[in-house]
């Protein structure tokens, strides 16, 4: 099965999960918000993996913010903390416990 393609048998345990870098990069955002969509459909919640860049954790975070039934945006604390600040300058905010983004423009990261 292509990574993209979702069907009901994601949704028969009470969680979906879904990640946006395999084989599409930051253009499967498109994918995460249909995933998240069809999640809702069946009265689902869908999380969100990071475990590539952070690129892609600012962009998941992002949309994850803007699904009502995204319940959690997972990361790689060893990665957060550690090798992404070499690629950016800032990353979406972790505050108790929570993630947000900047309010810089575009993926607020540099």
């Amino acid at each position: 099965m292509n990574w993209m393609e979702l069907s009901l048998l994601d949704f028969e345990s009470e969680l979906a999960s879904k990640n946006a870098t395999p084989g599409g990069g930051t253009a499967a955002a498109v994918a995460l918000g249909q995933a998240a969509a069809l999640a809702e459909s069946h009265m689902k919640s869908i999380a969100f993996h990071d475990c590539s860049g952070p690129i892609t954790l600012a962009v998941s975070t992002h949309l994850a913010l803007a699904c009502s039934n995204v319940i959690e945006q997972e990361i790689t604390r060893g990665f957060y903390y550690g090798w992404y600040h070499e690629l950016v300058s800032e990353l979406p905010i972790i505050e108790n416990g929570m993630i947000s983004v900047s309010n810089k423009p575009g993926l607020g990261i540099d």
